[in-house]
């Protein structure tokens, strides 16, 4: 039983951070905000580690 309540627990606060995110969809100058915030890491050479 503890471990279905702790399990309740976490399903629980999911959807909770769930729903909290899927209000940022319904802002859109927030969401496009937030998606000009994000930077892709730099392209890293393939084989970059290769000695040849």
């Amino acid at each position: 039983m503890r471990a279905l309540a702790r399990d309740i627990a976490g399903a629980r606060n999911a959807i909770r951070d769930l729903e909290r995110d899927l209000l940022a969809f319904e802002d859109t100058k927030r969401l496009k905000g937030w998606l000009r915030e994000m930077r892709r890491p730099a392209e890293i050479a393939p084989f970059n580690d290769c000695p040849f």
